[in-house]
């Protein structure tokens, strides 16, 4: 399974949007009316099916829009022991509004939420958020 998680917001809301936790293997998705925004995020591993605990990876990301925008950052935090990733992702533009995302070390099993920003031409930032599961 390749799809780890989609994330779709509505643009002209600057609001955080949040699911309820699932399993990490699971494909989430949330939609809104058009013009809508996805990113999907893929773990591109073959022998693995889920992010991995407490290994460094690297994640594939596609923005899909109405609306020109750009993935600009990539976090991890578990609200409940109130910390986040001990490491720092780093994004990196490819063509066709394709994204990786170096970095990513979920360290410990539990809730994670995952925090996505996303910017258009003049600035405005864009936050979604998911819940991740880690095992």
């Amino acid at each position: 399974m390749q799809n780890i998680f989609a994330l779709r917001f509505l643009p002209l809301i600057a609001a955080v949007f949040t699911a309820s936790p699932v399993l990490a293997d699971q494909v989430l998705s949330l939609k809104y009316a058009n013009p809508a925004t996805e990113v999907v995020i893929v773990y591109d591993k073959k022998a693995e099916t889920r992010i991995p605990m407490n290994k460094l990876v690297a994640l594939k990301a596609t923005v899909k829009s109405n609306e020109e925008l750009s993935l600009t950052s990539f976090d991890a935090v578990m609200p409940e022991h109130k910390h986040g990733m001990l490491t720092k992702a780093v994004v990196k533009k490819l063509p066709k509004n394709a994204y990786e995302i170096s970095g990513i070390k979920l360290h410990m099993p539990g809730r994670w939420v995952i925090l996505v920003n996303l910017a258009d031409k003049k600035g405005k930032v864009y936050t979604l958020t998911e819940n991740y599961v880690a095992y």
